[in-house]
């Protein structure tokens, strides 16, 4: 037995365009599956000019965000009995890929991930083993259009193991009761390094600025579920979870001393980390409890309670220096803004509580509700505070009070709470001979988080968003006419400096056809080509000068097509 499939695609906005592989064999006790894809993509334009002209880089260009990817996936799997052993090879080749909402742009990312895992079915219960090793190496830099107006390039490379086993084994207590229990291990290593920009004596130079060296994060952990079905209506899912975390990290320098601190100065930044017990260990548990009740073939409840603990990682940790050029080369957070670690981050909990209320006719297809609110409350909730001016540097005392601009934090723990609701549901609206299937979908949700130590809303909260679509099934067409509306941004961060956004709305048309082997696709995205900043896109730094206020904006209209062949 084989198959497979391969298609390209295109799309407009950004010349973006690619081709995917999928290739499968299988024989009654051996199978072996092939998949790839290579992407390659220009930057987007928005709908309109949100910039001035600069360095020849029209004003409706996103300029940074493109980018180029092969991915590749290689399985193969042989059954004997009732056992499974499959050894899978994962590989990730990214040349370069540009972000226009960050400083820095990545100018090569390689990974390589070897996974191999054992399942068997036995007379007294399950088996369950696993062992993955995957290594990357990342580099960062100024791709060409961050290029300009920079006075020299910043190379920066990162080099990660990941690491562990796995085992599980799954025994059923009784006819209503089965239980799961294993063991895992998990280890990271991580080298944080940036090369010299010039041998010479400057901001960059003449040393190698060490960020995290040998940075490690070994997690060693046991678990337990119990499943019960109590009778035809209730069932339940009790689990927990223990975890033993422990970190550490090696001894770092700046460029220079001068502007750095001198590594061999107890009294210095760099010296007082390197003398510092950088050791950690995190004793965690985590705790699930989950009930299901279905009274009728119309409607089923489900009520989760969670207990979800997390210890910092290697980032949030270990970088030390508060020079203002270092901290703006740490962060994930698209807002512009520098950080500096902290040594003394506790684990962060959060505590959950959900319920999830389903309801549809006989057929789900006709009609269905699906309804979920959630709260979480998060103790020691790894945030950030401006950094204390005792760190020097960047960390002044007008950094503490400045309201607008790019600003300088450091990470801490707070206390935090995140509630929502979200909403999914659908209906089918005719089903004619002439004409097929009309059906109507809508989805939304609403999420509000809320710092409490530092009584201002969390960054990066999606404001209220709805989808509603127009769906129609006719034949070997499927025909869809969707409309994105998304609220105004109004609760942001103040200590972040995060900017609102205004409400939007998108219109997309899509359209697909099959006929025996083939497919085919076509979509006109944001077919009015509305303007609109994106919620959780961040500041735009796609291009020098990099100034504080404008957000990044979304794509505007693009013809999508794709054409897939099925073999």
């Amino acid at each position: 037995m084989s198959g497979g499939s391969v298609g390209e695609f295109y799309q407009s906005n950004g010349h973006i365009y690619g081709t995917h592989l999928n290739a499968a064999a299988a024989t009654r006790h051996f199978s072996i599956n092939y998949s790839g894809s290579y992407v390659h993509g220009g930057n987007y334009t928005a709908a309109k000019a949100f910039k001035p002209v600069t360095y020849g880089i029209p004003g409706d260009v996103v300029a940074s965000s493109l980018y180029e990817a092969v991915y590749q996936n290689l399985n193969a799997a042989y059954r004997w009995k009732q056992q499974v052993l499959e050894l899978g090879v994962q590989y990730q080749s990214i040349p370069y890929q540009g972000f226009p909402s960050a400083r820095m742009d990545m100018t090569g990312n390689h990974s390589t991930r070897l996974n191999l895992h054992y399942q068997g079915r036995f007379q007294w219960g399950e088996l369950e083993l696993q062992a993955y090793n995957q290594v990357v190496q990342h580099n960062m830099n100024f791709l060409a259009d961050k290029n300009l107006g920079a006075m020299m390039g910043m190379p920066m490379n990162t080099q990660g193991v990941n690491n562990g086993v796995k085992g599980k084994i799954a025994v059923p207590l009784d006819t209503r009761n089965r239980l799961e229990f294993g063991a895992s291990y998990n280890h990271e290593h991580l080298n944080d390094w940036w090369p010299p920009a010039t041998s010479k004596m400057s901001m960059m130079g003449p040393n190698t600025y060490i960020t995290i060296d040998n940075g490690r994060r070994d997690r060693y952990a046991a678990f337990a579920d119990l499943k019960t079905q109590w009778d035809p209506q209730w069932n339940s899912d009790l689990g927990l979870r223990l975890e033993d975390v422990r970190m550490n990290s090696g001894p770092v320098q700046g460029y220079n001393a001068m502007m750095y601190g001198n590594p061999d100065n107890p009294q210095s930044l760099p010296g007082t980390f390197n003398r510092s017990d950088r050791q950690r260990q995190y004793i965690i548990w985590n705790f699930s409890a989950i009930v299901h009740y279905q009274p009728d073939k119309h409607s089923s409840y489900t009520l989760g309670l969670a207990r979800k603990a997390q210890a910092p990682s290697l980032y949030e940790l270990y970088p030390w220096s508060s020079n203002a050029m270092a901290m703006n080369m740490i962060g994930w957070f698209n807002d512009g803004n520098g950080y500096i670690g902290n040594l003394n981050l506790k684990p962060e909990t959060a505590n959950t509580v959900s319920l999830a209320a389903n309801f549809h006719g006989s057929d789900p297809q006709i009609w269905h509700v699906q309804i979920q609110p959630y709260f979480t409350y998060i103790h020691n909730y790894i945030g950030a505070v401006r950094c204390p001016t005792s760190l020097g540097g960047a960390c002044t005392a007008a950094n503490l009070h400045a309201e607008s601009g790019f600003v300088y934090l450091q990470f801490a723990n707070q206390t935090a709470e995140i509630w929502g609701i979200n909403m999914d549901s659908s209906a089918r609206l005719a089903q004619t001979r002439r004409y097929g299937t009309f059906t109507m979908s809508a989805k939304a949700a609403y999420v509000r988080g809320d710092n409490l130590s530092n009584h201002t809303p969390l960054y990066h909260m999606m404001p209220l968003n709805l989808r509603l679509a127009l769906h129609q099934n006719w034949g070997a067409w499927r025909n869809t006419i969707e409309e994105q509306l998304v609220a105004a941004k109004n609760q942001v961060d103040a200590l972040r400096n995060e900017p609102q956004t205004a409400g939007y709305g998108l219109l997309n048309l899509r359209t697909a056809y099959r006929q025996g082997h083939w497919q085919a696709s076509l979509e006109l995205a944001n077919l009015l080509n509305q303007f609109y900043e994106q919620p959780l896109g961040g500041l735009y730094l796609g291009q020098r000068p990099m100034t504080y206020g404008t957000a990044l904006p979304g794509s505007g209209r693009s013809v999508n097509m794709s054409l897939q062949y099925q073999f």
